[in-house]
């Protein structure tokens, strides 16, 4: 039993195969033939189209909707032999109106066009262009004479368009205009659309509506017009006329109440800036000619420029700071009120305190540091690296964004850029193990390759101070600050001259001068810290507070050359190195980064390296680590 049904089943599925393979290969299956059913169809649901005796012609419209070939009058006119002059492009979807004239042949109207073909048309693609206005099988009875497969350029089609004439007497309708229904077409919403009755289009259409993808008869009891669209119609030229003059007038009035309510505003902050130019002007005049020099160097907020005239040969920065001279140039700073900082600091409340006279302060959605500073030593203080105005887009510097000038006999402000995880002194000291609010991270100790890192960030620093000819003059760990992502960030520039204690270089021991060398050997004690954990006055076994600017021990000198050579060692390097950083660390890498320290703290100036080959060789270490950690992840997965 079992094997006989499996029989019976493959002779089925053989029967079914052949079935499909001879419907593939009948000819009405191609997608040019037409489909004698659907046809059939289309010219039986065509009673409505049927002759009436009364009326043999009449001339009436039929309408398309525009899309390729149809998408312009003048297309229209040649695919179709129309008479007009038009040449206007429509829209997708618009409706174009074509005049007919509708004759009885036989037992039913038709209005006789021709089309020209273009090369790849059939009989089908054109019936569907046409949108049922016509049939396939109504193009293949017209051209017997033609192979709708080798349809050619130029070839003239006859085609019969569905069309149908009102009955006299009948109605008042005097034009049935033939419409090609679409899918969001509706009775209702074309007899709003042509100004008639759903009742007219329903009797028109032999009482059976409409038809989505269908033609249809719209009667109308004048001739139409062109369809109303969707889009808009481009207005007259009077029209235009008047909707410029309205334009024009309407912008004069914005205009002058733009410039009325624009001099008002200008006013009050003209008058607010005069008022604290002249606070500013009486605390200038009591004070000393170089104060006074600085007043002409920072402006109010409405300038936000400073000027910086230097002396008459040209040169910006003292001898105390310059390696030649530069052209003036006009950076921006920010003159602020105190009130403002005294809102931005919640009135230099405890809890914004950081440490010194450096206070927290948020204003504008803008975090601040701000420095409360002696007149003193605002006097003393030196703008000269704000005259490139660079400066203000190195993200290796601490950005300078502004002063205060209080009133006579008060302390002034400088209001800087805020780093949110401190110095770099916090983190190699461990100073963060009573760290405060201020500082963002969570971590109280630096990874090797984010040491390596900072040091990378300092020397760009540098590198870029020197070539605008800046020196610092203050380089030290204190004053490297690190933002939200441990990025090292030079800060406290131009207060050398404010210095009470600090560790000096030999030469400026003698001379009592800096110089970009300077920078360079303060550099390399930062990256001996960036080693050892210690600071310097801890590695040669001194007291911190023995040194001075310019009267450090002489005991102090000697000891470099001691330093020195524990950098030259790789086992005495590691001796020294920071125990927080366990072995988690390249020996071969500490010892090249203290073969650039030792390189910076070499007694004479000269034989120090220059802050671009400091960049250059701390680049090229922080590739090798990056590539030796790259190695060893592959190694490690290679493992697994």
């Amino acid at each position: 039993m079992a094997i006989s049904v499996s029989k019976q089943f493959k002779k089925s599925l053989v029967v079914i195969l052949l079935f499909i393979s001879l419907s593939s290969l009948s000819p009405t299956s191609t997608s040019h033939s037409c489909d004698p059913v659907q046809e059939e169809e289309e010219e039986a649901s065509s009673f409505g189209y049927v002759c009436h005796s009364n009326l043999q012609k009449c001339h009436t419209f039929a309408i398309l909707r525009a899309k390729s070939p149809f998408n312009s009058i003048s297309n229209l006119s040649y695919h179709l032999g129309l008479d007009t002059e038009a040449d206007e492009f429509v829209l997708q979807g618009q409706l174009l109106l074509i005049p007919v004239e509708c004759r009885c042949n036989g037992s039913i109207y038709e209005a006789n066009l021709i089309k020209t073909c273009v090369k790849g048309d059939t009989f089908r693609s054109v019936s569907q262009s046409l949108q049922g206005l016509t049939s396939c099988l109504s193009i293949r009875e017209k051209n017997p004479d033609i192979s709708e497969d080798k349809i050619g350029d130029n070839v003239k089609l006859r085609l019969a368009i569905r069309c149908s004439c009102p009955q006299e007497g009948v109605s008042n309708t005097s034009f049935l205009v033939t419409y090609p229904v679409g899918v969001r077409d509706s009775v209702t919403s074309l007899a709003v659309r042509f100004n008639t009755t759903e009742d007219a289009i329903v009797s028109a259409n032999n009482k059976s509506g409409v038809v989505p993808l269908k033609p249809a008869l719209i009667p109308l009891d004048h001739k139409p017009e062109k369809p109303e669209n969707r889009q808009k119609r481009k207005p007259s030229k009077e029209k235009r006329s008047k909707m410029k003059l309205m334009i024009a007038v309407s912008s004069a009035i914005a205009g002058v109440f733009g410039l009325v309510t624009l001099m008002v505003f200008g006013y009050l902050h003209w008058k607010k800036e005069t008022q604290m130019q002249t606070q500013t002007q009486k605390w200038i005049s009591n004070k000393d000619p170089e104060t006074r020099q600085l007043s002409l160097s920072i402006r109010t907020t409405s300038d936000k420029k400073i000027s910086f005239e230097g002396s008459q040969d040209g040169s910006i920065l003292d001898s105390h700071n310059t390696v030649g001279t530069t052209t003036p140039r006009k950076p921006v700073l920010e003159m602020y009120a105190f009130e403002e900082l005294e809102k931005a600091t919640e009135n230099f409340s405890s809890s914004n305190h950081i440490k010194g006279s450096v206070y927290f302060g948020s204003l504008k959605g803008k975090d601040l540091a701000i420095k409360q500073v002696s007149a003193d030593a605002v006097k003393r203080f030196d703008f000269g690296l704000l005259n490139d105005q660079s400066h203000y887009y190195n993200h290796n510097l601490i950005r300078v964004l502004g002063t205060c000038f209080p009133e006579i006999d008060q302390d002034s402000y400088l209001v800087f850029e805020y780093a949110r995880n401190g110095s770099l002194w916090d983190w190699i000291q461990n100073k963060l193990a009573i760290k405060n609010q201020f500082i963002e991270s969570c971590y109280c100790f630096l990874a090797w390759k984010q040491r390596i890192k900072i040091c990378h960030d300092v020397a760009i620093a540098l590198k870029y101070m020197h070539r605008i000819n800046y020196v610092h003059g203050n380089i030290k760990s204190r004053n490297i600050f690190l933002n939200e992502d441990l990025r090292g960030k030079v800060g406290n520039f131009g207060m050398s001259k404010c210095l009470t204690n600090e560790l000096a270089t030999e030469e400026n021991l003698i001379e009592g001068s800096l110089s970009p060398a300077s920078d360079v050997f303060a550099y390399g004690i930062i990256v001996m810290e960036v080693l050892s954990g210690q600071t310097p006055e801890m590695l040669l076994g001194l007291q911190e507070q023995e040194t001075t600017s310019l009267g450090i021990e002489e005991t102090c000198v000697s000891e470099w050359s001691r330093l020195r050579r524990v950098l030259g060692d790789k086992e005495k390097l590691r001796e020294v190195m920071d125990s927080t950083l366990g072995e988690s660390y390249s020996l071969d890498s500490a010892f090249e980064l203290a073969s650039i320290a030792r390189d910076c703290t070499a007694e004479e100036a000269e034989s120090r390296p220059s802050a671009a080959e400091i960049a250059e060789r701390v680049s090229r270490l922080r590739e090798r680590e990056y590539l030796n950690f790259r190695e060893f992840i592959q190694a490690f997965g290679k493992e697994e």
